[in-house]
């Protein structure tokens, strides 16, 4: 009965499958203390996961009011706004994307960043790609989309010349 106990059975809950007693669990817990910003980001996850996209935003939207700038949910509400695909939300999953990136570097919002762009954006999207494999360790893989990048973009881009420093990379 505890909020520990309750935190830890929501994560279990929708980690097995069983996402409506995951919600209850959170919901129970934003109860005991609606100031906490992770229990409204586990709550738009479990929305996410669920394919409830709408509900997932307002979720991690509340979240972000509450916690400020942090980078793992600024993520989050960046991919669900990538699938989502409403009006103005890939912009702003990029945005958020962006926003992410200069508080921590991680490969996933490098996905998300190009996940956003899509084939709309095809040198951004490659250029994203290239620094996510490159993150991860796939050298190789992240210089073959910094070359697609750069025939895609104008050399006067940012995204030109950060693809041009992974073709220069040597692996160290």
């Amino acid at each position: 009965k505890s909020s520990p106990a309750i935190y830890a059975r929501a994560i279990a809950n929708m980690r097995g499958g069983n996402l409506d007693g995951a919600r209850v669990g959170v919901q129970t817990l934003i109860s005991r203390m609606p100031e906490n910003p992770y229990f409204y980001e586990l709550l738009g996850d479990i929305e996410y996961q669920f394919g409830h996209y709408d509900d997932s935003v307002v979720a991690y939207e509340k979240s972000l009011a509450i916690a400020g700038s942090a980078p793992q949910i600024q993520t989050a509400l960046a991919l669900v706004l990538a699938e989502r695909n409403k009006p103005n939300d890939k912009k702003h999953s990029i945005e958020l994307a962006k926003r992410a990136l200069l508080g921590e570097q991680a490969p996933l919002t490098y996905w998300v960043l190009a996940r956003a762009y899509g084939d709309d954006d095809a040198g951004r999207q490659a250029w994203a790609m290239a620094e996510y494999n490159m993150m991860i360790g796939k050298d190789d893989v992240a210089k073959k989309y910094a070359r697609q990048a750069q025939k895609k973009l104008k050399k006067t881009d940012a995204e030109y010349i950060k693809a041009g420093d992974i073709l220069k990379n040597d692996g160290k």
